[in-house]
């Protein structure tokens, strides 16, 4: 595996944690980060069936590197933000599930990383926000698109316009976060979990879900969810289908 300054990577039985390792500046989103996380999301690998993201530290990830920020020129600025768009389109668009692993708080980017990722697993006492309209910004990683879908648009508005900060429990209820879990053994506890999700599931079956998934709303999403539904039908399950009728018989 390749080895990067700002991430570092840990095999599991079945997958590998990508560590957000900046734990003295609270995994503060750099544009090097952006970049070795679009280096490992750009060609996806046949050696493990999901990716966990985590942080190092007392939290998952504070916001951009305010002091990269302050010197950028405007034009600078638009190709960081596009650039950020691209690492987390391509996560979405990664094979296997992507599962953020939130401890302690993620915050601006770091919380549009997180929501980039499949699933969130969050410690029940974290929270996120989104505090970029106080500093007379707005955040510039795909909040603004990817927040509304999962609370709708005033919450969104609200949120982002307050950078109130929305408990765990808040973002369970609105979707946000998909399993809550104690701050106790998180990251081992968040690996078994994977492991019991993947079970014994083919790789395309997920592979395709995950596709299908990805693009509902879109117009070609119904005919992604026909392709890989035939494909998989007259491919791959017709024998745990044979296995059934003998059963049954």
């Amino acid at each position: 595996m390749p080895k990067y300054k700002t991430i570092t990577i840990e095999p599991t039985e079945r997958g590998v944690i990508l560590w957000l390792n900046r734990p003295k500046i609270k995994n503060a989103i750099s544009e090097l980060v952006i970049n070795e996380l679009r280096d490992f999301f750009k060609n996806p690998s046949t050696n493990f069936r999901y990716i966990i993201i985590a942080g190092k530290g007392d939290c998952f990830a504070a916001g951009a590197d305010l002091k990269e920020m302050y010197n950028v020129t405007e034009e600078k600025a638009y190709s960081i933000s596009r650039y950020l768009h691209q690492l987390l389109k391509s996560i979405g668009q990664y094979p296997v599930p992507v599962v953020s692993a939130v401890h302690g708080y993620a915050i601006g980017g770091g919380f549009e990383l997180a929501m980039a990722a499949d699933f969130i697993f969050a410690t029940s006492t974290c929270f996120f926000s989104l505090p970029e309209l106080n500093y007379d910004l707005i955040p510039g990683g795909g909040a603004t698109q990817r927040l509304p879908q999962k609370m709708g648009r005033a919450d969104a508005l609200y949120y982002i316009m307050s950078g109130e900060p929305i408990s765990a429990d808040s973002a369970k209820a609105y979707g946000i976060v998909q399993k809550l879990m104690d701050e106790k053994n998180f990251i081992s506890d968040v690996v078994s979990h994977m492991e019991l999700l993947i079970g014994t599931k083919d790789e395309e079956a997920i592979a395709t879900a995950k596709s299908a998934i990805r693009n509902a709303g879109n117009d070609n999403g119904y005919e992604i969810e026909s392709k890989g539904f035939a494909k998989l039908l007259t491919q791959k399950a017709k024998v745990h289908i044979e296995k059934f009728m003998k059963k049954s018989k």
